[in-house]
């Protein structure tokens, strides 16, 4: 009886383990742009929070968003600007830090080569 219920506390234990193992996160790693948004396209107000996003996101602009600033790049990383909101087409590479005109664009991606 009493192997039993040791069997069981191990079988328990190992469970917790493992389950807590693939639950853990990935590795973070440093973000590849950082970003404020504005309402106009000269940036020229007070502007959003600044942010801080990675490779590969694809953001759906809102409607009142009419300008980005960008604040830092990491390495060789740029933001793409596109027409449609799902960054598929009429695409524009905006490759430096300052304020770009996002008017007429609808979202904006991500990418680091």
């Amino acid at each position: 009886m009493m192997s039993s219920n040791l069997s069981i506390a191990a079988a328990g234990v190992l469970s917790l383990l493992v389950s807590g193992a693939i639950a853990q996160p990935h590795e973070p790693r440093g973000l590849d742009v950082k970003l404020k948004w504005h309402e106009r396209t000269s940036c020229d107000d007070k502007g959003g929070p600044e942010g801080d996003y990675s490779d590969g996101a694809c953001l759906d602009l809102a409607e009142s968003t009419r300008g980005v600033e960008i604040l830092d790049l990491s390495g060789s990383c740029h933001l793409v600007s596109y027409d449609d909101s799902a960054c598929q087409t009429g695409s524009r590479v905006l490759h430096s830090l300052g304020c770009w005109n996002l008017k007429g664009k609808n979202s904006v991606q991500f990418r680091c080569d």
